[in-house]
């Protein structure tokens, strides 16, 4: 009888003990997939935030500013003839852009390029240009003030929209909205509107 009940209470400690790991293991895996969790959950905000981020209005400021290549110089050369420099002999010596800006304008992974042209005291000239096989293709052109081109985060046949802020005098502009127009291939203006600020 002894026997038995030894037998018993090892069965009862065995299957406690299997109880026991059984719990702890549970525990233990629960604990580690809610810490899976947390990192899913904080790296899913991190990409919303980032996609945020990606589809918010952008300024030409806030864009990666580069060299201009010498292919786009050249088609300024050609077609800005009034932002070119020259010397006294008539001799072409450099245009005058101010900067040069890289922007996703179709989400393709391939930038296109915002050329800043001229200097004034209230509008500059912006062009942005698409590249292909052929070179460097104009896709649209702009006025607007200094710093007052904003890449939208609406989209138009594929296209950020883009809109300029014309400085007209103190306290007062025109704010235009340009469109992609995927027939054309190019930028066009699709409203103007009058503001004060």
């Amino acid at each position: 009888m002894n026997r038995n009940i030894l037998i018993i209470i090892v069965i009862v400690v065995l299957a406690t003990g299997v109880l026991l790991a059984t719990f702890i293991f549970t525990e233990r895996t629960e604990e580690l997939l809610r810490d899976d969790d947390k990192k899913d959950e904080v790296i899913k905000q991190e990409e919303e935030e980032e996609i945020k981020k990606e589809l918010e209005d952008k300024r030409i400021y806030e864009l990666e500013e580069v060299e201009i290549p010498k292919g786009i110089i050249e088609y300024i050369k050609l077609h800005y003839p009034e932002y070119i420099y020259l010397i006294c002999a008539g001799e072409t010596i450099s245009v005058l852009p101010c900067s040069a800006y890289l922007v996703d304008a179709n989400d393709d992974g391939i930038n296109e390029i915002i050329v800043v042209l001229g200097v004034s005291f209230k509008n500059y000239e912006y062009v942005i240009f698409e590249k292909d096989d052929g070179g460097w293709n104009k896709i649209g052109d702009f006025i607007a003030g200094p710093g007052a081109l904003v890449i939208a985060k609406e989209k138009t046949n594929g296209y950020r929209d883009i809109k300029t802020y014309i400085v007209i005098g103190a306290g007062s502009g025109i704010e235009e909205v340009y469109s992609w127009n995927e027939h054309a291939r190019f930028y066009n203006k699709v409203l103007s509107r009058e503001i004060t600020y």
